[in-house]
């Protein structure tokens, strides 16, 4: 399967890889969300400890002090606000960022002398709309999302706490629950990755996004063709391989320069740190360019003409590696929206 798909996937990532070159801005975006995402991080963490460290019995440890955190009512909806806090904070940063990339792309696929420029007019726009008019339609998909993803975490944790408590029906039935939420998770994650490109594209509020969005892929037939896409498969690995080079860095830096006679630290954690702070940069930029291969994918779509006619080289290779790897579903043609 991956064969099958490797060429219409590696085009796709060309056409998306051009529209942010040709926007170097992107990445000092990306930067700037993942400081914010950093920032939050950090707050929503001490609010944990602080609340947590203040609320539970440390008086009774066992053996390896590990103190009872049997949660009450309270504690569980200050646990369950503060998860929802934190994953709704950094879904609307990431999907800003996903919004943002989406307007950019649009722009270069249709007019690309406004998106040819590291700070370009279709940079500056695209992220002062999704800041503002398209703002309501992030934070809500966000809130949707967040809302499942803070339930299923505390779902854990309920299912860990009856494990503890040696109440097997307990956490049987918590586990089925956290399975459905899971499903549920999948599904919000989905539909989001999309309309959020047709918010950037087009301006749609959220439910029409999903809908118009959802559509033109069912009725193209491309919804079991948008699932073997396999572009998110490449960029977890380039993920995966930042947070690998920026652990290996980390161990060798104090080696080197001024800090060749600093005091040993341990290698082990340098590389853990380089590595965590990789995986973080890493997921939101990579996360930028999976944002414009669905918008890459939707453009072609709905107006593969503006492809031809603006980016010639691109638009046939899109064609050349489509036909090879779909010869039975034909060209796509121009749709109004």
């Amino acid at each position: 399967t991956f064969r099958r798909y490797a060429r219409f996937s590696a085009s796709n990532l060309k056409v998306a890889a051009s529209a942010i070159t040709a926007n170097l801005g992107l990445f000092a975006l990306g930067s700037i969300i993942g400081c914010v995402l950093m920032m939050w991080g950090g707050i929503i963490s001490v609010l944990f400890k602080f609340y947590f460290d203040n609320n539970n019995d440390t008086s009774n440890c066992d053996d390896d002090c590990e103190m009872d955190m049997d949660m009450d009512g309270v504690d569980l909806l200050i646990y369950f606000l503060l998860s929802c806090s934190f994953i709704w904070t950094w879904l609307v940063s990431i999907y800003v960022g996903q919004v943002t990339v989406a307007g950019v792309v649009g722009t270069y696929w249709t007019v690309p002398r406004e998106a040819e420029s590291c700070c370009s007019s279709a940079l500056v726009n695209s992220f002062i709309r999704s800041v503002t008019f398209s703002f309501g339609s992030i934070c809500k998909g966000a809130l949707i999302l967040a809302v499942v993803k803070a339930l299923r975490v505390l779902s854990d944790q309920l299912r860990d706490q009856e494990r503890q408590n040696n109440n097997a029906a307990g956490s049987f039935l918590l586990c089925i629950l956290t399975c459905i939420l899971q499903l549920l998770e999948d599904i919000i994650e989905y539909a989001n990755k999309w309309a959020l490109s047709y918010v950037g594209l087009y301006g749609f509020n959220y439910i029409d996004a999903c809908k118009e969005v959802l559509s033109l892929l069912k009725n193209r037939g491309w919804d079991a063709i948008v699932t073997d896409d396999i572009s998110s498969y490449v960029t977890f690995m380039f993920t995966l391989i930042t947070g690998l080079l920026n652990g290996g860095v980390a161990i060798v830096l104090p080696t080197v320069g001024i800090l060749a006679n600093s005091e040993s630290v341990d290698k082990m954690d340098l590389f853990c740190i380089g590595l965590f702070l990789g995986l973080f940069a890493g997921a939101i930029l990579f996360n930028f360019v999976g944002g414009a291969v669905n918008t890459t994918i939707i453009c072609f779509a709905e107006m593969p003409g503006d492809l031809e006619r603006n980016h010639p080289k691109l638009s046939e290779e899109m064609r050349s590696s489509w036909l090879d790897t779909f010869p039975t579903c034909g060209l796509p043609v121009a749709v109004a929206v």
